[in-house]
């Protein structure tokens, strides 16, 4: 299955949400999904999606 998350706040940047997106996306991983998240935090590289 292929799943998107759309969040305001994603790591480099470190609280609640981002603790909460990352893991629930870990575990879709995990379980085999095809997973994508989309954020407006700037990545290491400038990126706002992994």
């Amino acid at each position: 299955m292929r799943v998107v998350h759309v969040s305001d706040c994603y790591p480099p940047r470190t609280g609640g949400i981002e603790s909460q997106v990352g893991d629930l996306a870990a575990a879709q991983v995990a379980a085999g999904h095809d997973v994508h998240v989309f954020t407006a935090t700037v990545g290491e590289h400038g990126e706002r999606g992994v």
